[in-house]
Parts: structure tokens; C-alpha cells; sequence
């Protein structure tokens, strides 16, 4: 009978470490500060967003949570629907999303969901 080593996979080959795939980060809203679980994917793409915007990860949440025209229910949702919407109009996805003409930047002005083939966000919603 053959005997794996503890630290080896059934394969023979060494067990990578397993690490939670959703990470816990705290936000601040101005004077209030709450927690956020994201993929660390989603991390990185707002990490990714936040350097190109030239804002941080807090004035990036404070944008999307003061946005009227959006529908998700928490800050969390609506973070990953941003960070979504974001790529997608980078991607030039035009059916789905729309970026204005304007020259300032995405966070505040670019990024607008058509809600005409996406119905289950907020009317006009941005980020």
C-alpha cells in the first residue's frame, strides 16, 4: 500500500496552501467605515480601476454607494457591478454599456449601463 507524505497531493506532487478565495476588507464612507468580501480577483480589478481613476479604493465606494440610479442592495453588490460595468465598457461592449465623450474621468462620468438590454440594473446606472 502505497502512503502519501502529509504535505503531498495524491498525485505525488506538493499540496499548494489553501487560501480563502473571498477576502475581508473595510471601506470608509466618509465617517463610517464597513466591511467588504470580495474575490481577491475583484480586489485586484478595483485595485486596477482605483490606479487608472486616480482615486482609491474609498472614494471609488463612495462614488458607487452615493449613485441614486443604482439598484443593488449592498455595497458589496454594487462594488462588483461597478467593477463589471467598468471592464465592460473598456472592453468596448457597447451593447451592454456606454461610455460617454466626456474628458473627465471614468468613475464620475464614463461608465453607464443601458439599462434598455439590462433591466435588472438601475435606470441609467454609472459605475
Amino acid at each position: 500500500m502505497t502512503q502519501t507524505h502529509p504535505n503531498t497531493s495524491a498525485t505525488g506532487l506538493p499540496k499548494q496552501p489553501q487560501r480563502p478565495s473571498l477576502v475581508t476588507r473595510n471601506i470608509r464612507l466618509g465617517q463610517m467605515r464597513t466591511s467588504v468580501r470580495l474575490e481577491r480577483i475583484e480586489w485586484q480589478a478595483l485595485d486596477v480601476i482605483c490606479r487608472l481613476e486616480g482615486v482609491d479604493r474609498h472614494g471609488f465606494a463612495a462614488v458607487v454607494q452615493a449613485d441614486p440610479r443604482r439598484s443593488e442592495n449592498t455595497l458589496t453588490s454594487r462594488l462588483r457591478s461597478a467593477i463589471l460595468a467598468y471592464y465592460m465598457a473598456a472592453a468596448g461592449l457597447e451593447h451592454h454599456s456606454r461610455a460617454s465623450s466626456s474628458s473627465r474621468g471614468k468613475v464620475a462620468n464614463e461608465i453607464r449601463v443601458d439599462t434598455t438590454t439590462n433591466p435588472a440594473t438601475a435606470a441609467g446606472s454609472r459605475l
